[in-house]
């Protein structure tokens, strides 16, 4: 099984420790903003959106370690029943095989590589100090959390995802072992 880590996961784990910290001191669920302007940039604050961005109230909750359920789909495979009855359906059954698991494999790389870029470009977003350094410290706060809620729900996404393809690889090369096994 393959696991995404960020680059800085040591400094991570201290920024996380202490924003657990500060947001267990600062009591209950915050309310933030979370304004787009029109060039797309994505701010934080605790004072409602100015008129020319879009944008509302949402509320920071307490992460829970729980990213829920996936969002992205991942088919389930089926081996074909019965087992092809001639030797050039068997051949062509195993060629269709070996097919589907380098597809399998190529998908589940590229999987991989975009939630590791995703995560990297939010771990850059949170070292950004022009960005932060224009928030108040409640705002700045909500941002990480979120931020941080964001990458973790990415992490966890994507290992179940990676489960789902681990189980359909080990599908298809036992029915490809077995056919191989066949007189």
């Amino acid at each position: 099984m393959t696991h995404i880590r960020a680059p800085h996961h040591r400094l991570c784990r201290h920024a996380l420790l202490l924003l657990a910290t500060t947001a267990a001191l600062s009591g209950p669920a915050a309310a933030v903003n979370r304004c787009t302007d029109a060039q797309g940039k994505v701010t934080f604050s605790d004072q409602p959106c100015p008129s020319d961005t879009q944008g509302g109230a949402i509320v920071v909750k307490p992460a829970t370690g729980n990213a829920g359920p996936t969002t992205r789909s991942v088919r389930t495979y089926t081996p074909s029943n019965p087992p092809p009855a001639t030797v050039s359906g068997k051949r062509a059954r195993i060629a269709a095989l070996d097919e589907a698991i380098a597809n399998l494999v190529k998908k589940m790389e590229a999987d991989n590589q975009e939630s590791a870029r995703t995560v990297d470009k939010l771990y850059r977003e949170l070292a950004d100090k022009e960005r932060i350094a224009n928030m108040t410290p409640e705002a700045a706060r909500a941002s990480q959390a979120v931020t941080f809620n964001h990458i973790r729900s990415i992490q966890n996404a994507a290992g179940e995802r990676n489960r789902e393809y681990q189980s359909q690889l080990m599908q298809l090369r036992s029915e490809k072992d077995e056919l191989q096994r066949m007189p």
